[in-house]
């Protein structure tokens, strides 16, 4: 995992349409409603606290991991992606993160929650590794892209959630076989 430097951001919410750049965001970041957020290509800490989007917001980038984490050790970062929100993230296809979307910090705890829930779009390509996470699909989920490959403690999928597997050209690294599998 790369290392985050110091906080750039603190306590980001985001109502309009912005273009942000990558960096450390410490104590997490808000989408409210209709708010369009585009992230520049990078990796984005997300520093303790939640990254939080309902309402119908948007997040998306090209070439972008998000990786949650925690510099202090307690309230390590987490996710609630609901009420109609849009995750529109493709990973980088090279560099320290290539293939990955979603990173979890090897040091958070176990059963630190990432909800994907409510009807949300997604369009993750890449991988979501959470290995200590609890990685939720509910409600609808959908998942608009070729290639979503899931690491995580405990997966939890319920009503008409989606995912698909077929990576070519998406940067990230054959789990096994070519057929998803289940590993205890």
């Amino acid at each position: 995992m790369p290392t985050p430097g110091a906080c750039d951001y603190n306590n980001k919410t985001y109502k309009n349409t912005v273009t942000i750049d990558p960096g450390v965001y410490c104590n997490g970041i808000q989408l409210n409603a209709g708010a369009v957020v585009t992230m520049n290509p990078g990796i984005y800490f997300i520093d303790r606290g939640s990254l939080q989007m309902a309402g119908g917001a948007t997040l998306q980038g090209t070439g972008v991991t998000i990786i949650f984490t925690s510099s202090t050790g307690n309230n390590y970062a987490d996710a609630t992606i609901n009420g109609g929100a849009t995750l529109a993230i493709t990973a980088p296809t090279t560099g320290p993160t290539a293939g990955i979307a979603i990173f979890g910090d090897r040091s958070m705890p176990l059963g630190t929650t990432f909800k994907f829930n409510g009807g949300d779009n997604q369009v993750l390509g890449g991988a979501v590794y959470v290995p200590h996470g609890t990685l939720q699909y509910a409600g609808g989920n959908n998942a608009n892209t070729n290639c979503t490959q899931v690491i995580a403690d405990t997966v939890t999928f319920v009503g008409n959630s989606l995912l698909k597997i077929n990576c070519s050209g998406f940067g990230t690294r054959p789990i096994g076989t070519s057929m998803a599998s289940l590993v205890e």
